[in-house]
């Protein structure tokens, strides 16, 4: 199966302070079991193909003819970048203090694996933005971690925002 490309490229990143990385299988099996959409996605690579090996690089097809959702474990350089990015965000703080930026800003030095989600923003289903959705907690939960929306903000484990950029 070839993939159709993504041509409105949204990145979204949870960054992970446990050290422990998920698996790929458990992903996959928490996307199967949770019911987004009407006929089940298929993988690349498959459950098969992967067995229980931390996660790689995943691409999560729910229709054929739309651009899936590819995840990918980024590297020590990706992780250094993102951090520097949430943190500069972070820091361009509102005039009156606000606790959670603040224990957000003194947790974020402890993250230690990056988990990078791309979507095209333009074909995406309301079934696989609830999928993104609930996976992006689901990871940022287990592994404590922080959720990045590239051009958005940045938001706790329940989705709930921490901050958010101000329209421009």
């Amino acid at each position: 199966m070839s993939l159709v490309p993504i041509t409105d490229e949204r990145l979204f990143f949870v960054l992970l302070r446990s050290d422990e990385f998920p698996l790929a299988r458990e992903i996959v099996e928490f996307v199967e079991e949770g019911v987004y959409f009407e006929e089940d996605p298929e993988f690349m690579p498959s459950l098969d193909e992967l067995g229980d090996v931390p996660l790689e690089q995943l691409a999560i097809v729910f229709d054929a003819d739309r651009p899936p959702v590819i995840i990918t474990r980024c590297n020590a350089a990706e992780l250094e970048q993102t951090l520097r990015e949430v943190k500069t965000l972070l820091e361009t703080m509102p005039d009156e203090p606000n606790e959670r930026i603040n224990t957000a800003l003194e947790t974020l030095p402890g993250s230690r694996h990056l988990v990078r989600f791309s979507v095209d923003a333009e074909t995406l289903t309301e079934e696989a933005w609830a999928m993104l959705d609930s996976l992006e907690a689901h990871l940022a939960r287990t592994y404590r971690g922080l959720i990045y929306a590239q051009g958005d903000g940045v938001f706790d484990a329940d989705l709930q925002p921490i901050h958010r950029r101000r329209p421009k």
